[in-house]
Formats: C-alpha cells, structure tokens, sequence
C-alpha cells in the first residue's frame, strides 16, 4: 500500500483529529476516508430528484427546433387522437409557447421528464451491482468448497435493492431494473431482489451500500491482479468485513475474532494500521459472536504485537511483520 505524507498546520490536525475521534475511527482511517471521497465522492443531491424543472430560458435555434416538431406531430396525429401526446389543438399551443417565449409555461416541455440520474450515480450503482455479483459466487464458491458461511452472514450479504420512496433511490431502483431489463446482466441478484419486495428495501440503503463498497474496494486494490475468475471471489473473512461496514463506524463494537487455536495459542489477524490505540475492544471467539474478553484497549494489541514481532526477530532478524498475534494472555488477564 502506498504511504502519501502531508504537511499540515497543528491547528488543522487538532481539527481532523477531533473529527476523527467523534466518528470513531483513528485519523489515518478518517483522512484515507476523506480521499477516497475525493476520488469517488458521496452523494450529495445538488438538484431535488423528481421532475425536471423547467428551463428559464432557451436558444432561439432550440425553441424553432422543437415548435417545428409539435407542428409536425400536430399534422400527423389522427383526427380523433387523445392519447399521450394530446390532439392537434395541444400540439399547436405547445408550438405557440415556444414561439412567443412565454417561459412560465415551458415546464409543458419537461414535464414527465425525470432528473438525470448523474453519471456518478450510475456507476455507484453498477459498482454495488458488481460488488454483491462477487460476494454472491463467493459465497456459492464457499459452499461448493465445503465451508458454507454462516446464515445470518449471507442474509447480510444480500442485495436489498433500493429505498423506493427516496427520490434518489428510487431512480436507482428504477435503473436497475432496466439493467436487468433483458434478462442478461446480473440475473444472479434476481432471486435476492425477489425475496426483498421486488427490490424495495422500504429505507435508505444508499449510505450502507457505500461503505460496504468502500470496504470492497480496499479488500480488491491490496490484492494482487490475478487472471482467474477464483481471483476475484471473497473469502470468509472479507465477506465479514464487508458485511461489518454495514454499521456506521460511530455505532460499531470493535472487535478482533480468534481465527484459530494452536496449542494454548489463540490467534487473531491485526493489521497494525487499522488498529486505534486508545478505542476498547473486544475479542471474539472463532464463531465471531462469543465474547472472550472485553476492554482490550488498541495500545494492548498494538504491544502484544510488538513483543511477539521481537521475539520473531531473535529467530529471523529480517522479518518485519507478522500476520498473526497470540492474545491469550490479554484473554486471560481482561476475563479474570
């Protein structure tokens, strides 16, 4: 992983260290955060979602381009039209509107029109698409391979679809289904839609959908490019950790899960960078819901960390990580 060094005032990483405590996570986390918003940003509506609003005004070359169309359309429609696009009267006095520019009434011309769904906004939808599509097979994979993950885990792990009585979401929805419109791209997700009202959560999603995408995202770029399509799947720890970013990280019970057990060994993976020294956790017996211990502080891991990484260095002096930490003693010491 690469390592971006920034200079900044004393006054503004007060600031940002502030900020980062008051959503829970260490500042290195918060600042990653912010960047990856600059590169994908939230979604910030900037226009309500809804019908288009009408121009306050149009060229003049735009205005004799579409008063020609509804004269045009006037002279075709059959004497007794009264469908959608009205009779010849409608037709000419939308032709008259664009003529004498009275700009109050060109709402006739966006009406029905909806609010583009922003070309940001597509590409987080099919992103979140690709990404349960992944999380899907792996866990089909997992289960052919004889270690099925846990029914509340893939419950969690569903596409949920979209909130349908959110503007912005229900354009999503909306745009899913003509994703899906022909039964050739991500049919995989159809059953899980099915199973969640046609694909209406009935709340906001977009926001969990993100950081699970976030979550996603950092789990694929620490990965080497591979060929194979068994390259691209999940394993049971990361689909846990997607499903963890489901929670906002200002309600989270942090916790480390024993991964295995070697003699009187426990053993858990902690990455020393996403590990906060003054946050309390917990750790968690292999079914990741047993408590062992509760109240561990970071700094605890964080040392239990280093003095196994130095008493590694005594066997191999040019060993620089581990993956693994024994944390029986904490166990034993935060239970008594």
């Amino acid at each position: 992983m690469a390592v971006l060094n920034i200079r900044l005032d004393d006054r503004v990483r007060d600031q940002l260290k502030e900020l980062a405590d008051d959503q829970g996570v260490s500042l290195s986390e918060y600042v990653r955060d912010l960047l990856m918003e600059a590169v994908v940003p939230v979604y910030q509506s900037e226009v309500e979602h809804g019908d288009e609003p009408p121009a306050e005004s149009m060229r003049i070359a735009d205005r004799q381009v579409l008063s020609l169309l509804h004269r045009i359309l006037a002279r075709v429609l059959p004497e007794d039209a009264n469908g959608v696009d009205g009779d010849l009267e409608y037709q000419l006095m939308r032709a008259k509107i664009l003529e004498e520019g009275y700009t109050g009434e060109y709402w006739y011309e966006t009406a029905g029109f909806s609010t583009e769904l922003s070309k940001r906004d597509c590409n987080r939808v099919s992103d979140i698409l690709q990404m349960f599509r992944v999380v899907t097979f792996s866990i089909a994979h997992l289960e052919k391979e004889g270690k099925p993950v846990a029914e509340k885990l893939a419950h969690q792990l569903q596409f949920q679809g979209f909130d349908h009585n959110n503007s912005l979401e229900g354009h999503m929805a909306r745009y899913v289904d003509f994703l899906m419109r022909d039964g050739k791209r991500w049919t995989e997700l159809k059953p899980q839609l099915e199973r969640n009202d046609n694909g209406n959560s009935h709340s906001p999603v977009l926001d969990t959908y993100l950081r699970m995408l976030a979550e996603y995202r950092r789990i694929m770029d620490s990965r080497e490019r591979g060929f194979s399509p068994l390259d691209h799947l999940l394993s049971d720890d990361e689909l846990e950790q997607i499903a963890d970013a489901r929670v906002h990280p200002s309600s989270r019970r942090h916790f480390r899960s024993v991964v295995r057990y070697d003699g009187d060994a426990a053993l858990i993976k902690m990455p020393s960078e996403n590990t906060v020294p003054g946050r309390a956790y917990e750790i968690r017996d292999t079914d990741r819901e047993t408590v062992l211990a509760k109240g561990v502080t970071g700094q605890e891991l964080l040392d239990a960390r280093r003095d196994q990484l130095h008493s590694y260095l005594g066997e191999d002096p040019e060993r620089t990580n581990i993956a693994m930490v024994d944390v029986s003693a904490l166990i034993q010491r935060h239970s008594e």
